[in-house]
C-alpha cells in the first residue's frame, strides 16, 4: 500500500504498530529521528544509518540494526 501524503497521528501509529521492521535510511544526521523513536517506543526493529545520531543510538539501546545507506552494497 502507498499512500502519498503526510499520515494523522493515528495513521502514522497504525501503520508502525502493523509494521514488522521499521526501515529509516536517511542521510546521515546529527539530530535525532522521529521514526526512529517512534519505531523504538512501539517496539519495533529498524534498519538505519550506520552515521551520525543513528550509528550511536541503535545499537546502544539494541534497536535495530545499521548499514551504509548511501552504498548500493
Amino acid at each position: 500500500i502507498l499512500i502519498d501524503r503526510y499520515l494523522s497521528a493515528e495513521e502514522f501509529a497504525g501503520a508502525i504498530g502493523a509494521a514488522d521492521l521499521i526501515l529509516a535510511p536517511y542521510k546521515p544526521q546529527p539530530h535525532p529521528s522521529g521514526v526512529t523513536l517512534q519505531a523504538a517506543a512501539a517496539g519495533k526493529r529498524v534498519l538505519t544509518s550506520d552515521k551520525g545520531w543513528f550509528a550511536h543510538v541503535v545499537p546502544t539501546f539494541q534497536l535495530g540494526d545499521t548499514c551504509d545507506c548511501q552504498s548500493p552494497e
